[in-house]
């Protein structure tokens, strides 16, 4: 996700791990890495993420736990468009 603190609404990336690990033993930043997937959350900010095949049509859903403004938190699920 981005560097910025307390965003309404942050920039999602998701990586292959082979692709981080490659970029990284290269010396770059895993942000300079293509991504598999980008999007962005529509409020919040993201703390923690996990891929998983939520409904078994063989395709990972990226699950976000985000942290809001108010101090409150949610889960959000985002799917690549195909």
């Amino acid at each position: 996700s981005s560097p910025r603190d307390a965003a309404d609404g942050d920039e999602v990336k998701a990586l292959t791990l082979s692709a981080a690990h490659a970029r990284q033993a290269r010396g770059g930043s895993i942000g300079e890495a293509a991504p598999l997937w980008a999007g962005a959350t529509p409020r919040g900010r993201v703390l923690t993420a996990l891929g998983a095949d939520l409904d078994g049509d063989k395709n990972e859903e990226v699950i976000l736990g985000v942290w809001l403004n108010d101090g409150t938190g949610e889960l959000l699920v985002m799917r690549a468009s195909r």
